[in-house]
């Protein structure tokens, strides 16, 4: 008699940490605090608390937090090795981590320490858009998600609360060293328990967003946007380059 195989029920949230940057292991460690880590499939590489590589410098955990029951986490990971920094960057994700969750949350990099004013986007908000998810962003410059709309995506301002996001929040250099808390963290819990209460027609809804997405990236629509606003920054080079200047 062949055993069945016990189907892993499926989760809300995908989070796909990679490196232990301070803010993402300071979310890990709210998520794991307010028991919403098992509702997220999550990968992270080890802190420098638990014997990791360190960035940004030396800190310390919370003193309340029970250290050694925390690093029993890490380092975690799915469908690669978290310190293979190649594999991770260069591909997406398999596609059975999109099916078996419900909603990325997608940590951004920023290009340097003035995080509200450095509008930068990387490959991992593609990572989502790719897979048909819906997302939520952290970690990124002020008003990236209109730099988002500006490439022809659109967002889930209409079932989530975005508002937040047009303010600095979840930085490395906002962080206390100590990784405690700051005003964002209970923001983006009561985000997260507001997904985890929407609706079956809210989750269609924003699943036809997510699949519109993955239309326009994959089908030339994205391609086409970037081709055009390439062509007009060049065409902006040019006209400030070779015209000459007014005489007076």
């Amino acid at each position: 008699e062949e055993e069945e195989e016990e189907e892993e029920e499926e989760k809300t949230f995908l989070l796909l940490g990679g490196d232990a940057r301070p803010v993402r292991v300071f979310a890990i460690y709210q998520l794991w605090k307010r028991g919403l880590l098992t509702d997220t499939s999550w990968s992270l590489a080890d802190p420098v608390e638990c014997g990791g590589e360190a960035f940004f410098g030396p800190r310390t955990l919370p003193p309340e937090l029970p250290t050694d029951e925390f690093c029993k986490l890490f380092p975690k990971n799915l469908d690669i090795e978290v310190g293979e920094v190649e594999s991770k960057d260069s591909t997406f994700p398999a596609s059975y981590l999109y099916s078996s969750t419900k909603m990325s949350i997608v940590f951004e990099s920023s290009v340097d320490g003035r995080y509200n004013k450095s509008l930068f986007l990387t490959e991992k908000i593609l990572k989502p858009i790719y897979g048909g998810h819906p997302f939520i962003l952290l970690n990124a410059a002020r008003y990236a998600l209109n730099v988002i709309r500006r490439f022809g995506f659109e967002t889930f301002g209409d079932f989530i609360d975005e508002s937040w996001t047009t303010s600095p929040a979840f930085t490395d250099e906002g962080l206390p060293q100590d990784l405690r808390g700051n005003p964002t963290t209970d923001k983006l819990i009561a985000l997260m328990e507001s997904v985890q209460r929407l609706t079956k027609e809210q989750w269609i809804g924003m699943r036809r967003i997510a699949e519109k997405n993955r239309r326009h990236l994959v089908c030339g629509g994205f391609r086409q946007v970037l081709e055009a606003q390439a062509a007009d920054v060049l065409q902006e080079i040019a006209r400030r380059t070779f015209t000459p200047p007014k005489q007076y």
